[in-house]
């Protein structure tokens, strides 16, 4: 069985080689999800997960639930967030689940596997517009990237960026609240939702979320009464 080391942060390759009727399953997979960010996401865990099983199986039918615990040990390992873990486990979660029903797998490897536990206590900040006018007045959100390695911007330089325009901006930190570049998702949803007051449905689709209660929940402004429907019925 593969064991795990402390220092192997490498990145897997992303694409394992499937049989095509594995393939055809996957591709079923994902495309039964509603949302497009939704399916790219399930998409890059699923490949990910099954690059790092593939390691020491053969067959997808050789796949065990001890794959999926030295998966989760492996995530950590590399030092990602416990909330991309629980994102990436919930997607290889939704493939078991897949795999089982279709006959690869005897059963749902992933049935009451232990997830680990968000270490942030805080929501999730919004910025508000005058916010957001300081951060573009402070400097640009993105600088231009190096013509020789023309490589996008990494998650953890994008965070970095963030933080030092939030600071130059003046924007006082929060006890309960963590400003991050999903703040910037939540700032667009709050904006369109209630300065804009766009249709719900239109927002979700902007924002590439399956189901409108994640575009409510996105919604960190409290909404004045005046712009909630209830206020304005006439009778």
């Amino acid at each position: 069985m593969l064991e795990i080391s402390q220092k192997e942060v490498e990145i897997l390759p992303m694409t394992p080689v499937l049989d095509e009727r594995l393939e055809k399953t996957l591709t079923a997979f994902l495309h039964s999800h509603g949302s497009e960010l939704t399916s790219r996401e399930y998409a890059r865990a699923g490949r990910e997960f099954l690059s790092f099983a593939f390691q020491d199986i053969h067959a997808i039918s050789e796949l065990g639930r001890d794959h999926l615990i030295l998966y989760q040990k492996w995530l950590k390992s590399k030092g990602q967030a416990h909330k991309t873990i629980l994102k990436k486990m919930s997607a290889v979660s939704s493939l078991c689940k897949h795999l089982a029903h279709e006959g690869f797998i005897e059963r749902d490897l992933s049935y009451g596997l232990k997830r680990p536990r968000s270490d942030n206590k805080r929501e999730t900040a919004d910025f508000s517009d005058d916010e957001v006018r300081r951060l573009f007045s402070a400097q640009w959100l993105f600088p231009s990237l190096s013509p020789i390695r023309n490589s996008p911007i990494s998650s953890m330089a994008l965070e970095k960026i963030l933080k030092r325009l939030v600071k130059k901006a003046d924007i006082k930190p929060s006890s309960v609240r963590r400003y991050s570049p999903h703040s910037m998702r939540a700032t667009l949803a709050g904006h369109l939702l209630n300065v804009v007051e766009a249709p719900l449905d239109q927002v979700q689709r902007t924002l590439g979320h399956a189901s409108p209660a994640t575009t409510i929940n996105y919604n960190k402004r409290e909404q004045d009464h005046d712009k909630n429907p209830v206020y304005r019925i006439e009778y």
